[in-house]
């Protein structure tokens, strides 16, 4: 039998076709991969119950230009640290929380509806937990790339082609879907597991199952949800993340953003408020490859400056999956901007396998 903490080719290849289409049919994933659509569904059923890879929806980029993303350095007193982000788990509009190295204390990314409501809980939900001696706030003013763009290389390009036809076509321009409480339900359900059938999700949101079929697709379509694959890192051989903070002249900032974005090992990078303009995120194979990337981009972007790095010590939430001490998902608090409770997370299993995609 076949050990459940661990990652085999196959295993890399099926989740590589999950990053492209995260809702593809288990039929359809199958015929790329050249097994069944049950051995498919099984093989991804015992990696999602193991915790090391998962399928998840969030709040899209089409969201964020009309909402408030932004990044909160969490400064904790001695022996304060857990208990705060213990606290901050169950917080539905914190979708990410990471413990930095360098003294930083927490990293918790924050969704909110608006700038008013992101100082109302960075003051009241996050100021005044025991423990917390202070918050230092990092707004995003344009995000460039994010973290459903980053892939294994485990498909073959053929391979990569077909699946790509089963990706959903995004809409260019379009303007946020989100229209009623049946669609943050329904970007809500999908945070917990983002292939959830039709039926599942008309369940969950209180509607019909082509109701929300049709919202979905209209969801998904203008990028108001975006569904992505997750895996634990350190099984992928990319264990390291970390964090940066540069600087560079507001009228090359676009520029700057092009050549970044081409980078495989680019997990995030978007224009921010505060000292640095530009926070970038990076996943990489070893520590020392941090230098190798600073070095290379000194030589491709000269009018980039540095001014700050850490490195991710643990991932206590990770875009709404909360993760134990050892990488892996154990359940989800559904990453909602409206400021949900996570009564959704804490109802359902760790995590499941639906054999049909949209």
């Amino acid at each position: 039998m076949k050990d459940p903490l661990t990652i085999d080719e196959y295993d890399l290849a099926l989740i590589h076709a999950l990053q492209i289409a995260p809702r593809a049919p288990w039929n359809a994933i199958g015929a790329v991969l050249g097994v069944s659509a049950v051995t498919t569904a099984r093989r991804w059923e015992r990696l999602v119950g193991a915790g090391l890879a998962w399928v998840m929806g969030q709040p899209g980029p089409t969201l964020w230009r009309h909402q408030c993303l932004a990044w909160v350095e969490v400064e904790c007193e001695s022996g304060a640290l857990q208990p705060v982000a213990d606290a901050l788990v169950e917080e539905a509009q914190c979708s990410s929380i990471e413990v930095l190295a360098g003294g930083r204390g927490l990293y918790v990314t924050v969704m909110t509806e608006d700038l008013r409501t992101l100082a109302k809980f960075v003051m009241t939900r996050v100021g005044q937990l025991p423990g917390v001696r202070g918050t230092r706030t990092y707004i995003a003013t344009q995000t460039f790339a994010e973290g459903s763009q980053w892939r294994l290389d485990a498909l073959s390009r053929g391979q990569q082609t077909s699946m790509a036809a089963h990706a959903v076509a995004y809409v260019d321009g379009a303007e946020s879907a989100v229209s009623s409480d049946v669609d943050r339900m329904l970007i809500r359900s999908l945070g917990e597991d983002g292939r959830r059938s039709a039926t599942d999700l008309a369940l969950s949101a209180g509607c019909s199952p082509a109701t929300a079929r049709r919202r979905t697709a209209q969801l998904l379509r203008s990028r108001s949800v975006l569904v992505r694959c997750e895996v634990a890192d350190q099984l992928v051989g990319w264990p390291v993340t970390a964090t940066c903070w540069a600087t560079v002249r507001p009228d090359g900032l676009q520029a700057a953003a092009r050549v970044l974005v081409t980078l495989p090992e680019l997990r995030l990078c978007a224009a921010v408020t505060g000292p640095a303009n530009l926070v970038i995120t990076v996943r990489l194979r070893a520590i020392e490859d941090l230098q190798q990337l600073e070095v290379l981009l000194a030589r491709t972007l000269p009018q980039l400056t540095f001014t700050d790095r850490a490195v991710t010590l643990a991932y206590v939430k990770r875009v709404g999956a909360v993760m134990d001490g050892n990488g892996r998902r154990v359940r989800s608090v559904p990453v909602d901007p409206w400021g949900g409770s996570g009564r959704l997370s804490r109802n359902s299993a760790a995590g499941r396998a639906s054999d049909k995609g949209t």
